[in-house]
C-alpha cells in the first residue's frame, strides 16, 4: 500500500503518492545520469510497483513500465524520441506532456517530478545549494 509523502526539493515540498522506501529514494538525487531510473523524474528504486508488478522502471524497460502494456509510456517515448536521458535534459522541459502527467488529478504529484527533474539537472551540474 502506498502513502502520501512529501518530496523535499531545494525550493519547496511537494505531495507524492509513494511508498516509504520510494519516498526515501525520491529525496536522494542521482549523482550520475546512469543512476537515473525514470525519464519523468520519478525514482523507481524502492517503488512498490517494482516488486509487486515486476517493473524495472521506464528506462530499464525501454519505455514499458508497469502501467504501459501495449504502447510505451508517452513521456518515456517522448524522451527516447528526443534522445535525452531524462526530461530535465530536454530543451523543451517542462513540456505540456510532462505537465499533464505531473498534474493529473488521479495519478499526478502536483509538480514533484518536474521539480525533481530540475533538482537532478542542478545536482548533475554541481549547482545545488548546500544547506
Amino acid at each position: 500500500m502506498s502513502c502520501f509523502c512529501l518530496y523535499v526539493s531545494v525550493t519547496g515540498h511537494f505531495p507524492v503518492n509513494l511508498g516509504k522506501e520510494g519516498m526515501k529514494m525520491m529525496n536522494e538525487l542521482p549523482k550520475t545520469r546512469e543512476e537515473i531510473t525514470a525519464y519523468c523524474g520519478l525514482e523507481c528504486e524502492g517503488c512498490e510497483f517494482v516488486e509487486n508488478c515486476h517493473c524495472g522502471g521506464c528506462i530499464a524497460t525501454k519505455g514499458f513500465p508497469f502501467h504501459a502494456e501495449n504502447e510505451p509510456c508517452p513521456v518515456a517515448k517522448c524522451a527516447m524520441d528526443h534522445g535525452v536521458i531524462f526530461c530535465g535534459d530536454c530543451g523543451e522541459f517542462p513540456c505540456t506532456l510532462l505537465e499533464s502527467f505531473s498534474y493529473d488529478e488521479e495519478h499526478g504529484d502536483d509538480g514533484a517530478r518536474i521539480q525533481r527533474c530540475r533538482d537532478i539537472s542542478l545536482a548533475l551540474r554541481g549547482k545545488l545549494p548546500h544547506f
